[in-house]
């Protein structure tokens, strides 16, 4: 093989290396993936699972059909914040800003925002209301607070 194909050849695997090192799968309760920082209401739930090592599969199972609505409500918002964005048009008719227009596209960005903090917030009682003290108290040393 010629010097540069092997080159080439090199450069074009060595990036594959990462993608290959990742773990497969998602599994919220062995810990591979869980939800960080992100658009769909910040932290996430991903933290009444894991790191709770006598959760009974009652409180798991309910917690994760809190998670499926959870995310089916963000979900829908998200869609809405994408379709406001898509339809925000600031120009007046004389194709000059129109100051007044993106005062209201933001307004309406903001509700829908209000509402995934809502949304999150409820998920967030309702998991904590089906862990014990006993559970709340290990969760909140492991979190580090």
């Amino acid at each position: 093989m010629n010097k540069r194909v092997l080159i080439i050849l090199i450069a074009c695997l060595f990036p594959m290396a990462s993608v290959w090192s990742q773990p497969v799968g998602n599994d919220l309760y062995r810990g591979d993936y869980v939800m960080g920082p992100g658009m769909m209401g910040g932290y996430g739930l991903d933290r009444w699972g894991p790191r709770i090592p006598d959760i009974t599969d009652e409180q798991r199972s309910k917690i994760m059909e809190i998670q499926r609505e959870f995310h089916k409500k963000q979900w829908a918002l998200m869609g809405k914040m994408h379709e406001q964005n898509f339809q925000s048009d600031y120009l007046d008719s004389n194709g000059k800003f129109d100051e007044q227009a993106a005062r209201k596209a933001y307004a309406a960005t903001e509700s829908l925002q209000r509402q995934m903090f809502e949304n999150h917030l409820e998920a967030q009682k309702r998991a904590n209301s089906i862990l014990t003290r006993q559970q709340l108290k290990k969760l909140q040393e492991s979190s580090g607070r």
